[in-house]
């Protein structure tokens, strides 16, 4: 039996499966069977058969499982249930999805003579379940309406229905999707189908909403195929016209300016195609009305903001239809609606209404009856401009005379030929002579040069221009900048077209004037038209040079003015070549002179000039040190960074020295007794203000850049001594401030700065002098000072501001020293001195606000003493070491304890400290595993998570509590913190681990929740995939280990106790089997 018969056969609701696999095969591209090659084969009487013979399988299939029964989208998203769909709905989608295949294929070959009216009514049948369709079939609802769609395009029976309910879905995807380009172009296909309905209808109501909004949507406007649409919808009913013309005007404030082109083009289009009663209503209602609203509408207000957008996008569009005059029709109708309108705007008593209707009849310009004879047409340009034109340049008002000088610009230079020559010449003497020295409105003059720009754009306007514009040279000296501005630019665009000499237009030595004298707007224009002139980069450095000398000998303000200006003209290398020539010429020069005769005289001349460099010098010294002193605290770095680098370069830092020191030590609110002055130096009290803030700004300036640092240490010592006592003074502020004096908040700020800028001098210092110990000494003293002035404050503050200074002074002082000992300025001794400071922060009661500062401190401790341990004697180095694990338990235990008083404060302590802690770890690499520096620490660390997991493990009151953590957040704040560090780094894992094993084998740990704890710890480091025969040693060694606990409370499953035994004994498991899956 051949496919074909086969096929026609399973088209039964008793071989439906049969059926049902021809269409899968048909979807199948790789199978040879598809239905476009088979049904053009069948016979007509088959073809009608087989179209009668899915009718009844699809009216079978939906009277087994009729839509009233399918399970919607709604029903499908119905909250969290499961909703299970059954095999009569799978079978019925499949059918109807056949249907609808073997249809769509059935219309592409339909022959003429077919009886189709099974096809039909399988056809209507989808129809009237296609809204019906499930969410989740959506591909099939699109192929029904594809098959729709196919049916109008063949004309076929019964297209009316099956093409409005395509129009709709199309209509309705093209306003819902983002990309609507190709439902554009099928809703083009089917534009007809609107023709069909009555505008009056339902189904002509029904649409109207959708049809509008796509004339709201930006990508309708701007696409090919929606502008043929959106100009289609204008031919379907005259109240539509009106319609959709009202919603344009509704949005065009809110387009965007380009966008009123493409709007324009769809008016336009839509003119193009009307006839009838549709072409009178776009041309009264649309275009007509456009015409009067840019002639009513205000312009210049600005209160009507939107209304001044409503009014360019209108103009816009109306300058689309101007630009059309060349296509057929186009001029006749123009002048058939602006003839009732604009003649009588142009004489309207409203200002605004006139210069609005000047720039649409100069536009429009000409306006004729294209019917009328060439030679009444040519009367009829010349008519024009003469009765109207001349009367709007006199126009008593300044807007409308603006307005009339743009359009009279516009119509020359688009009618020059046309235009009789002495009309021309009149109308711009009239605008040269008269208009450019209006006297009442600078924007008149100012429109007279912008739009003489318009006119010289035609070639043939220049050698009239030529001989007028000479009488515009006094324009250049105009009272109004803006006036000034266009002029300018007028000369660049005569010297752009080569109309004529700018030069003879006006003076070089007018020009050079107002340059020298002129604001940036003006001069730089001036630069431009003079560039090539005096900057002709395209001959030699010695024409440049010449030309340089030139400019400087004809107006030296304007030749400064020039090359202030020039790098925006041309290339930098261009700027750097000019340099290098005149240095080159001075040489010459100076090289010159010295051949000369008279040497003697030369030498004068020689050792005058010297002078008066060496007396410029003082002055260049005076003019920084001027600044410098005139700036105010808060100054930006770059407005005193140039004057405080030339002051190093010329050697003269000691004045920038003096002067931080003179200011430190006169703003100081408090001096102690016996601390008057004592260096010799004089000071004039109220002479000037001191400025110690901005005194420590340049301070810090100088010590944070090497070349400025490398002079300053450069200086004596006894120039740098007095600056270092200074800043050290400041320091009793603060304890004045603590003690509860009364201190200015500034000065308090400026007291912290001075002190922490005391141990960064003192620093550098003892760098540059390692001999003595006087800096080092000052360091300690400083440190001894904190301990006993500031610290007691911290254990016993009365107020948040005393709490927050004290903690601020002993962490600026553990930050100094950490940087004593990061850049191994500090012995030994300096070195105990800290730890012993260290411990006594750490006794009282609030130290633990400074962990993150002295984990910082402790790791440079431990790096330097680690680092040179073969350096220094093994008894010391091994007490030292001693002493910092001692403090780092110390650390942990305070923080452990911080977490049990108050939990908020201490999760934030240990966020705070992480990063601290981890570079602490990470000295590990200078030690060997079994150090006694790994042992103290890692014991410290194991201990901690031990005990802090266990005490979370004794809490538990429920048995479902017990839990097997899945990630590093599942612990307690102390362990989560301590692990998370732990883990970034292999090493310091690999040391942890193998300080539990130690732990483990010294039987230290003896309960059932300490064991869970070291598994917790196991569980959370297996997750990163290494470690893998350590965490098996260890695993096997907790097993055995737990052995005993195996009859705790075995009666009683429920008891804590025995939950917690069983989770161990799984997480070992989970531990064991993935490190044994090798071996097995």
């Amino acid at each position: 039996m051949s496919k074909r018969k086969q096929f026609l056969e399973s088209v039964h609701h008793e071989h439906v499966q049969d059926f049902l696999n021809f269409i899968r095969l048909h979807k199948d591209g790789a199978d040879p069977f598809d239905l476009a090659e088979v049904l053009p084969e069948l016979q007509r009487s088959q073809r009608q058969e087989l179209w009668e013979r899915q009718l009844k399988l699809l009216q079978h299939s939906l009277t087994a499982h009729p839509p009233e029964r399918w399970i919607t989208g709604a029903d499908e998203d119905a909250g969290d249930m499961e909703v299970e769909i059954s095999e009569e709905q799978i079978q019925a989608m499949a059918v109807i999805e056949g249907v609808t295949i073997v249809s769509t294929v059935s219309v592409d070959i339909l022959q003429e003579n077919d009886i189709y009216t099974s096809l039909l009514e399988c056809a209507q049948m989808l129809n009237s379940i296609e809204c019906a369709l499930p969410l989740s079939h959506t591909p099939l609802q699109q192929a029904i309406h594809w098959l729709f769609e196919c049916w109008w395009r063949r004309d076929l029976k019964g297209k009316e229905e099956l093409g409005w309910t395509a129009f709709l879905v199309c209509l309705e995807n093209t306003v819902t999707l983002e990309k609507p380009v190709s439902e554009l172009r099928r809703l083009r296909t089917l534009r007809e189908v609107l023709l069909s309905v009555d505008f009056a209808s339902e189904r002509g109501q029904q649409v109207i909403d959708p049809l509008l909004q796509c004339f709201f949507r930006v990508s309708h406007i701007k696409q090919e195929e929606g502008k043929r649409f959106l100009a289609f919808l204008f031919s379907w009913n005259d109240n539509f016209i009106r319609m959709i013309h009202e919603t344009i005007k509704n949005q065009l404030q809110f387009f965007p300016k380009m966008l009123s082109v493409h709007v324009a083009e769809i008016y336009f289009r839509a003119w193009r195609k009307a006839s009838g009663s549709f072409l009178e209503e776009i041309e009264s209602t649309c275009i007509q009305d456009l015409i009067q609203h840019a002639l009513l509408l205000h312009r210049n207000s600005p209160v009507h903001s939107k209304v001044r957008q409503v009014r360019d996008r209108i103009s816009q569009i109306l300058t689309y239809f101007h630009k059309q005059k060349f296509r057929e029709g186009v001029d006749e109708m123009l002048h058939r609606l602006y003839k009732p309108i604009l003649w009588k705007a142009l004489k309207a008593t409203n200002a605004e209404v006139r210069a609005n209707a000047t720039l649409l009849f100069t536009e429009a310009f000409p306006i004729h009856d294209p019917s009328m004879s060439s030679e009444m047409v040519d009367q009829a340009v010349q008519k024009q401009p003469i009765y109207c034109l001349y009367a709007l340049l006199d126009d008593p008002q300044p807007l409308v005379r603006s307005s009339a000088v743009l359009g009279v610009c516009s119509v020359l230079a688009r009618c020059w030929e046309v235009i009789p020559s002495t009309i021309i010449t009149d109308l711009l003497e009239k605008l040269i002579l008269q208009l450019a020295n209006d006297t009442t409105s600078p924007d008149v003059r100012c429109s007279v040069f912008m739009c003489m720009s318009i006119i010289l754009d035609n070639s043939l306007s220049h050698p009239l221009m030529e001989k007028l514009l000479p009488a515009l040279k006094s324009s250049l000296h105009d009272s109004s900048e803006k006036v000034r501005v266009a002029f300018v630019s007028m000369l660049l665009k005569i010297k752009a077209v080569r109309a004529a000499k700018f030069w003879k237009v006006c003076s070089m030595q007018h020009l050079l004037a107002r340059l020298e004298m002129d604001s940036p707007p003006v001069s730089k224009r001036i630069v431009s038209l003079l560039f090539n002139s005096f900057f002709p980069v395209n001959q030699s450095e010695t024409v440049w040079c010449e030309r340089c000398v030139t400019l400087i000998q004809t107006n030296p303000g304007a030749a400064r003015k020039f090359y202030q200006h020039a790098y925006l003209y041309t290339a930098p290398a261009n700027i750097v070549k000019l340099m290098l020539v005149i240095r080159k010429c001075l040489n010459v020069c100076i090289q010159s002179a010295g051949d000369n005769e008279f040497a003697s005289s030369n030498k004068e001349n020689s050792t005058g000039s010297l002078g008066v460099l060496h007396d410029c010098f003082p002055l260049c010294r005076s003019k920084a040190m001027s600044h410098l002193r005139s700036l105010k605290a808060g100054t930006a770095v770059m407005s005193y960074s140039l004057y405080v680098d030339c002051l190093c370069s010329w050697g003269q830092i000691s004045h920038i020295v003096e002067l931080i020191e003179n200011w430190l030590v006169e703003a100081a609110p408090m001096r102690a007794q016996g601390d008057e002055d004592t260096t010799g130096k004089v000071h004039f009290d109220g002479l000037e203000e001191s400025k110690p803030d901005l005194g420590l700004d340049y301070l810090d300036y100088l010590l944070l850049h090497p070349k400025t640092r490398d002079c300053l240490f450069t200086l004596p010592l006894d120039q740098i001594r007095p600056l270092h006592r200074a800043l050290n003074k400041w320091k009793s502020l603060l304890f004045s401030s603590l003690s509860g004096e009364e201190v200015r908040v500034e000065f308090i700020e400026t007291a912290l700065r001075a002190f922490i800028f005391h141990g960064r001098l003192s620093i550098h210092l003892q760098h540059k002098f390692p001999e003595e110990r006087e800096f080092l000494k000052s360091l300690e003293h400083s440190v001894s000072w904190v301990e006993k002035r500031v610290l007691p404050f911290l254990a016993s503050s009365s107020s948040e501001q005393q709490l927050s200074l004290s903690r601020k002074t002993i962490e600026s002082c553990l930050t100094v020293c950490k940087n004593v000992l990061r850049v191994s300025v500090g012995d030994s001794d300096f070195r105990d001195h800290l730890l012993q400071h260290v411990a006594s922060v750490l006794q009282t009661e609030k130290g633990y606000m400074c962990t993150p500062h002295v984990l910082a401190l402790l790791t440079e401790v431990a790096q330097g003493c680690l680092s040179h341990k073969a350096e220094t004697q093994e008894d010391q180095s091994s007490l030292t070491i001693r002493i910092l694990t001692n403090i780092f338990q110390k650390v942990v235990e305070i923080i452990a304890h911080r977490l049990r008083k108050d939990k908020e404060e201490a999760q934030e302590l240990c966020c705070s400290s992480e990063e601290a802690l981890y570079d602490f770890l990470l000295v590990t690499k200078f030690t060997t595993e079994r150090s006694e520096f790994i042992t103290g620490v890692f014991s410290s660390l194991c201990a901690a998570v031990i005990i802090d997991i266990s005490r979370t493990l004794q809490k538990i009151s429920h048995v479902e509590e017990v839990l097997t953590p899945e990630t590093v957040n599942d612990l307690p704040p102390l362990s989560n913190t301590i692990l998370k560090v732990t883990l970034k780094s292999p090493a310091v894992t690999r040391f942890f681990l193998s300080e539990i094993s130690s732990s483990i084998e010294s039987e230290v740990i003896d309960s059932i929740t300490q064991w869970a704890a070291v598994t917790h710890i196991l569980t959370i480091i297996k997750q990163s995939d290494a470690f893998i025969v350590e965490l098996k040693e260890i695993a096997l060694s907790v097993r055995r280990q737990i052995q005993s606990h195996y009859n705790i409370t075995a009666e009683n499953s429920d008891n804590i106790q025995r939950s917690i035994y069983e989770s161990t004994v799984r997480m070992l498991n989970d531990i064991l089997n993935p490190c044994q899956q090798p071996n097995s």
